[in-house]
């Protein structure tokens, strides 16, 4: 993911895409604030995270993406 990339041109990528259940976007930093290059993603619904993961890659800021399920352990509980 771009490391420019906002929450907003998350949000704005997956609501292109008919994906609106966001719940929160994260975008981990490092100890110098700069973007680690990756996003976690929270949906409210389980269809919209499901949609997200057919979509497979996404491009924001002109730089092509993964989208990959979590392996964090808060996101196990809630999609298992």
């Amino acid at each position: 993911m771009s490391y420019k990339a906002t929450i907003e041109d998350i949000k704005d990528f997956f609501h292109f895409h008919e994906i609106k259940s966001i719940n929160t976007v994260e975008i981990p930093r490092t100890e110098n604030g700069k973007s680690k290059g990756i996003a976690y993603i929270e949906f409210e619904k389980f269809i919209d995270f499901q949609k997200s993961l057919d979509l497979k890659v996404g491009k924001i800021r002109g730089r092509e993406f993964k989208i990959l399920r979590s392996d964090r352990l808060i996101t196990q509980k809630k999609y298992k």
